[in-house]
Order: structure tokens, then C-alpha cells, then sequence
């Protein structure tokens, strides 16, 4: 699972983001704990960046996108984080109902929590705005395996992995759904793919 999260990554808000304008404490101060939490969340030490980004927040109350890297941090924290995280997502979507980063981030809350019809919703949100957008099209199809609907998740791999072909989780996922449709030979070309995207060669 932890190498599916990371994919989380890609959805990392620069501290000069703009979004919903709060009343400014310390503009200055929110932006270098923004950038603090930032550097701590791409170095994959979520507790500090949590802690970061609190200090954002406390510096620049109602700032969305120091909130939306909240999440990010405390999904990937897991445990009782995980219900903070989904609180804080559906606060964020209550202000900002189109917010891609809260839709994405409480999809795969809901997935792995165990509500996979609840994550396709939001995940289908998501692409409405961006058909394209590759770890939305993963997350999709995970929710779609779990609601057993085997022919629709190898599609929404296949497009993750034509949206980025650099994705190994979707080759693997993609030779997981072949064999389930008996595709063999085709689950062990994606199988190969996904093996040689995680342990490239020196």
C-alpha cells in the first residue's frame, strides 16, 4: 500500500499557491512552514510535515491549500490520523466544492477504508475535470477491483498508464486484472513492465 500512497506526491501544493484568501496573521511565517512541511512531506517524514503545515494554518487561518497538504500528510500518517484527515477533506469540499485535491484525497481515504463506491464517486469527480490525470485513474481502478468489476478497472489502469507510462503500480494491476480475464500471455508482457519499473537496470 505504501508505494500506491506515495503516488500522493504529485499532489503536493506549492506554498505560492493561491485559493480561498484567509485573513493574514504572518504571511511571511505561513509560507516558510509551508515550505518547511513541503520539503518534510517530499522526504516522506509526514509527522514533521504535519506539524509544518499545523504551523502554516496556525500563522494563516483557513489557508486551503496549507489544509489540503495537511491531509496529504496525515493519509500517509494512517492510524487515527486517517479520520482528522477525512474531516479535514470534507471541511476543505464544504467551502470549495471543486476543490481536485480534497476530492482525490478523501477518494482514497474512502477506498481504503473500506467504502470503494463512495472513492469511485470521488475519483469520477476528479476526472471530470482532468479525464487524464493518472494516479486519479489508479485510485479508480483500485476501487473498482475491490467492487469486483474486473473489465472496468483494466481500463481505468490502461489509462492511467497511457496518461503515464512510467507507473508501475497500474502495470501491475494491469497483469492482475489480465489474469483474472485469462489474458496470460498479456498479464505476463505488463507483469515484466512492472517488475522492470521497479528494479530498473543499473
Amino acid at each position: 500500500m505504501k508505494r500506491y500512497l506515495s503516488i500522493l506526491a504529485l499532489l503536493l501544493v506549492p506554498a505560492a499557491c493561491g485559493g480561498k484568501e484567509p485573513r493574514s496573521v504572518d504571511e511571511a511565517g505561513a509560507v516558510e512552514a509551508m515550505n518547511r512541511g513541503l520539503g518534510y512531506l517530499e522526504d516522506f517524514v509526514y509527522a514533521k510535515a504535519a506539524k509544518e503545515f499545523e504551523k502554516a494554518l496556525e500563522r494563516k487561518p483557513g489557508w486551503l491549500d496549507a489544509e489540503v497538504n495537511l491531509a496529504v500528510a496525515l493519509l500517509n500518517i494512517r492510524g487515527s490520523a486517517h479520520d482528522r484527515a477525512q474531516a479535514l477533506c470534507e471541511e476543505i469540499l464544504r467551502q470549495d466544492p471543486g476543490n481536485l485535491h480534497a476530492l482525490f484525497i478523501s477518494g482514497v481515504l474512502f477506498r481504503i477504508r473500506g467504502d470503494p463506491a463512495r472513492a469511485l464517486a470521488r475519483f469520477d469527480r476528479v476526472l471530470q475535470a482532468d479525464p487524464t490525470e493518472a494516479a486519479t485513474l489508479f485510485w479508480r481502478g483500485m476501487a473498482l477491483v475491490d467492487l469486483d468489476r474486473n473489465a472496468e478497472a483494466l481500463e481505468s489502469f490502461d489509462r492511467a498508464i497511457a496518461a503515464d507510462p512510467q507507473l508501475g503500480a497500474a502495470w501491475y494491476q494491469k497483469s492482475q486484472r489480465l489474469r483474472r480475464e485469462g489474458e496470460e500471455e498479456e498479464a505476463e508482457r505488463a507483469q515484466k513492465v512492472a517488475n522492470l519499473l521497479q528494479n530498473p537496470p543499473p
